[in-house]
Formats: C-alpha cells, sequence, structure tokens
C-alpha cells in the first residue's frame, strides 16, 4: 500500500492538517489557530507544526494545501490574498514549506 498524503486547509482564523490515506479516508485533524497577524512566515510555521502534530506524519509522502487567494499552481505560490492573511500574497508555499517539512508540497485555492 502506497503512503498517506497530508492535506492542509490554511483560512484566515484556522490551519487544519490531517493525513489522507490513498484511498481518501481522513485520519485525525489537527488544528491551530492562524497567526495571520504576525506574518507569512508565523503562518507557514503554524502550518509546519500542524503538520508535525499528526499522528503518522513522517510516512506521509507528501502535503496539498489550500489557501485562499490566487495561487500559482503550476509553482506553488500565492499571487494574491484577501485581508485576512496580510502579506500573504508572494508566498512561495512550495519551496517555504517543503524546507520547513523536507517533503514535497502542492498548492491550490481552497
Amino acid at each position: 500500500m502506497s503512503s498517506p498524503l497530508v492535506g492542509v486547509d490554511v483560512g484566515g482564523t484556522k490551519i487544519a492538517a490531517a493525513l489522507v490515506t490513498p484511498d481518501g479516508r481522513l485520519g485525525r485533524t489537527v488544528e491551530r489557530p492562524t497567526p495571520a497577524a504576525d506574518g507569512p512566515a508565523a503562518v507557514l510555521d503554524a502550518i509546519a507544526e500542524a503538520v508535525r502534530a499528526l499522528p503518522g506524519h513522517r510516512s506521509a509522502r507528501g502535503v496539498g494545501v489550500g489557501t485562499g487567494g490566487v495561487v500559482d499552481r503550476r509553482h506553488g505560490v500565492v499571487r494574491s490574498a484577501n485581508a485576512l492573511l496580510p502579506g500573504w500574497a508572494g508566498t512561495d508555499l512550495r519551496a517555504e514549506l517543503g524546507a520547513r517539512l523536507g517533503l514535497p508540497v502542492v498548492a491550490d485555492n481552497d
């Protein structure tokens, strides 16, 4: 059986992360507040912390992130975002989260 993936939903007030099995079943969900007022680096750190808090996260083969705003899926970069996530535009989710987690990351609009 192939390894699970991690799914992450990033909102202006809450981050939710869960392991997703190859057959699409969700495991336990971990939620954290979004530290949006502290800037993109703090949000990225909170996402990484939520992923690391998932039981079994070390077996994951990648991370999928859904976030508000316009996301360049090809490059994993947030191109624009609303006022709930100040400074989020320009954030390279693929590179920044990949570096924090040591996993491949794909990103899209939620």
